[in-house]
């Protein structure tokens, strides 16, 4: 039925060539979009986020095509965090928080710069090798026998999610935040609230990724307590 719909509204889409989950699907179609004639600006979301498609896009794109920022990172208000699952909403800016003030920790940000959303999912870049190639480049985490390093899976969001926007922010790249009106599908809200699995996965998520994402920064400055290598 997805495919059916797709194909009714003349939107391309391609089959996973490659096992491994999220990861290799998301550098296959950067790869596909980096190729087709007059593509400007590469967007990465999820089919169910209807409204960035609907009332985002735009928005998030326009600093890119205005040559005013290499990556654009959605950023939803307090209004759009009401429309998620309490626990999602609570786990997600307990994230954000604590990713922002390590990037001031580490410099990456500037003590007065407004904080990114960056936990949120969604990432627009610019159709330039120099960009693209951030977010093709894939890392290997070493696990110690750990009930969280055994959770850990940077395939999942971290290859290609946050280890570009770190790199980008390292390299001095333009980087930027910007406010959308992005309410969250009533439909799946309802499905997932008050859900034990759900609660659950989103304290791992949080856990896993925040690990992770200081394993990059530790990789970035030559640390040797990082467990992070590129993959060869």
């Amino acid at each position: 039925a997805f495919k059916k719909a797709l194909e009714q509204n003349n939107i391309y889409y391609e089959m996973q060539k490659t096992k491994g989950g999220a990861g290799p699907a998301r550098r296959q179609g950067i790869k596909q979009a980096e190729t087709l004639q007059g593509v400007k600006v590469i967007g990465q979301t999820e089919p169910e986020k209807i409204p960035i498609v609907s009332n985002c896009i735009k928005i998030v794109s326009l600093p890119i095509l205005k040559n005013e920022a290499d990556i654009t990172i959605p950023k939803r208000d307090e209004e759009s965090f009401l429309t998620y699952p309490k626990l999602q909403a609570q786990q997600e800016q307990k994230a954000n928080k604590l990713i922002n003030d390590i990037l001031r920790a580490h410099r990456l940000i500037k003590k007065d710069d407004p904080d990114f959303d960056i936990y949120w999912g969604q990432r627009f870049f610019a159709n330039k090798p120099e960009i693209t190639e951030l977010f093709k480049t894939t890392y290997q985490y070493r696990k110690d026998n750990t009930a969280l390093d055994k959770k850990v899976n940077v395939e999942m969001y971290s290859n290609h999610l946050f280890f570009p926007v770190i790199e980008a922010l390292y390299l001095g790249l333009r980087v930027i935040s910007v406010p959308v009106p992005y309410t969250h599908p009533h439909s799946q809200t309802e499905f997932e609230e008050g859900k034990p699995d759900f609660d659950a996965k989103r304290y791992d998520q949080r856990r896993t990724i925040i690990t992770e994402f200081v394993n990059y920064i530790r990789y970035l400055e030559n640390s040797p307590k990082t467990r992070l290598s590129k993959t060869e």
